[in-house]
């Protein structure tokens, strides 16, 4: 699919659903999302599911860590529950 098409059906999705445009949401936050929530698969599985040649944009550009995930990280690391101790 063509970057073109996938902007063209992005328009189109957000005025069938009523949406405003807004920056920042888009076809990106959707690979974003994507790479995100599958942040627990092997690096190269999710390269292969999303599309992406390196690991390297994934990693740089997609995926980002939550507070949870950094929590629950450190509760592994440490071996304790660190849940009360976190500041946010």
């Amino acid at each position: 699919m063509s970057r073109s098409l996938a902007r063209d059906w992005w328009k189109r999705a957000e005025r069938f659903a009523g949406l405003e445009p807004k920056r920042g949401r888009g076809w990106h936050s959707l690979r974003r999302t994507f790479a995100s929530d599958l942040m627990d698969l092997p690096l190269k599985v999710l390269c292969d599911l999303g599309g992406w040649k390196t690991a390297e944009t994934v990693l740089q550009c997609y995926q980002r860590p939550d507070e949870d995930r950094l929590r629950k990280a450190i509760e592994e690391y440490r071996g304790v529950d660190c849940a009360s101790n976190w500041r946010a």
